[in-house]
């Protein structure tokens, strides 16, 4: 009876130690809570998967691992109000009472239960609008070096997704790109059968990645899209149903999965503050089907450790912004661009360190399209940058749409400019004239070294990719 009772005990704290202090608390003082919960990693069926490119491959083996792994925590949870997520593999709970937790977090097959991570847009600043059009390139178009490629490569025959607050399809300089065929999802409200945005952000973003009238990177591009923010929020569930989504797109109803529809490269322009892995699964699904994600880097900066996630994550590309209050500066790091290093804890429980961001583009006042009565507007941030980043890797993918995430990464970043980017100040002139400290040689890597945790590996240089009409070939890994 005795070892019994002690075998019961343990395994009740086994259970318990999946469970996150933030969790347990609100269990103890509400009852319930909203969780997320993961189960057994999916790591291992990625890497069981030929390098095919191949984004029906990737679902099929993600769908078969999810339906196993989860049958065990569904039946505990029947009478509950759950969505799955095969892409993560993870079951969100709302309102999941205390003695469920319990029971599912002491299944061998639930690796944690956590809160239901949240997420929002980064805050952005905001210039001037207007309803006209000026056809000349905007000075982060340049800056990228994209006129220079566009008499081989516009973007014509790549795709790429955005997952944001949506789009507003019908702006001049980005409607005759859409890809209407299995183009649009709505994470929130599957009845919204055309693309839609309130926000304005996701308008913003697409328009600096493939617009028209010089504001775009890749103007030939076509453009999917995905609203998993909505008031400039988001939440796990709607963004890995994004997520999913943009691996094999589907009808608006969510039914009918096409993965040969599948987007080169996907633009995420947000991010949170928490530190777990919850998109990392999402992410490697992507670039075990040929899909490029990247990230913005966050706008917390100037100080040290501020990257964002999932900018954080190593498997992801993380933009940091350039520019300046004054000018339109190439060669300046702007103050709110968020530094790493990104740290995590290995599988000998020590601490590593990853510097972030991976490079960095055009992100102080943008000029790109937004939604009515305003046309266009100017905005700020790294939500900014990253899509200039995107809109390089759709001319890569354009000039050779089987490039893999790793060969994408090299030409992204062994191809960077850095010979005149600036040194960190002493000082920085922040919102509203208040005074930054500056923050040099973040995590104890030398700024002047490449990579650091400023730039990155530089900044993004679409120009030094290609050797007039030819791509060149990858440089190897640093």
């Amino acid at each position: 009876m005795k070892a019994a009772l002690l075998t019961f005990v343990a395994a009740i704290a086994v259970a318990q130690a999946k469970v996150t202090s933030a969790v347990l608390r609100e269990l103890e003082l509400e009852g319930s809570s909203d969780v997320f919960i993961a189960l057994t990693d999916s790591a291992p069926v990625l890497e069981s998967i030929p390098e095919s490119n191949s984004p029906s491959i990737v679902r099929e083996a993600l769908v078969q691992h999810a339906t196993t792994s989860q049958k065990e925590a569904l039946e505990l949870l029947r009478e509950q109000s759950v969505t799955t997520s095969w892409i993560a593999n993870a079951i969100i709970c709302k309102g999941c009472p205390q003695d469920l937790v319990q029971k599912v977090s002491a299944l061998k097959s639930v690796v944690s239960v956590s809160k239901l991570p949240v997420v929002e847009v980064p805050s952005t600043f905001m210039g001037e609008t207007s309803g006209q059009k000026e056809g000349t390139n905007e000075w982060g178009v340049e800056t990228v070096g994209a006129p220079k490629v566009w008499p081989y490569y516009n973007g014509k025959g790549a795709t790429v997704g955005s997952i944001d607050t949506g789009a507003y399809y019908k702006h001049e300089a980005i409607a005759a790109n859409f890809r209407a065929e299995k183009g649009w999802f709505d994470a929130f409200n599957k009845s919204i059968a055309s693309p839609d945005d309130i926000d304005g952000h996701g308008t913003h973003t697409i328009g600096t990645m493939v617009g028209n009238n010089g504001i775009g990177v890749a103007p030939g591009a076509q453009w999917i899209s995905c609203r998993g923010l909505m008031n400039g929020k988001g939440s796990a569930e709607t963004l890995l149903a994004c997520a999913e989504f943009m691996l094999c797109p589907t009808d608006v109803d969510g039914k009918n999965p096409d993965c040969k529809k599948a987007p080169n490269v996907i633009n995420n322009s947000w991010g949170g503050s928490s530190n777990d892995l919850w998109f990392k699964s999402a992410a490697a699904a992507w670039i075990k089907a040929g899909i490029i994600p990247v990230f913005s880097n966050g706008n917390s900066g100037p100080a040290c450790a501020t990257v964002g996630n999932p900018g954080f994550l190593p498997n992801v590309i993380s933009v940091g912004a350039l520019g300046s209050w004054t000018t339109d500066s190439p060669v300046d790091l702007a103050f709110f661009s968020s530094k790493g290093p990104a740290v995590f804890m290995g599988r000998n429980g020590k601490p590593y360190a990853v510097v972030k961001p991976d490079i960095a583009a055009p992100g102080f006042f943008t000029r790109s399209a937004y939604i009515p009565p305003a046309q266009y507007a100017n905005m700020a941030g790294t939500s900014m940058a990253a899509p200039h980043v995107a809109g390089v890797v759709a001319l890569l993918k354009a000039a050779k749409s089987d490039l893999t995430y790793k060969e994408v990464y090299q030409y992204v970043t062994n191809y960077a400019y850095q010979k005149d980017l600036t040194p960190e100040p002493a000082t920085w002139i922040g919102k509203a004239n208040a005074t930054l400290p500056g923050a040099p040689n973040c995590g104890e890597v030398k700024d002047s070294v490449w990579p650091n945790n400023r730039y990155g590996y530089g900044r993004i240089d679409a120009s030094n990719m290609f050797d007039g009409g030819d791509i060149k070939p990858p440089k190897p890994a640093c």
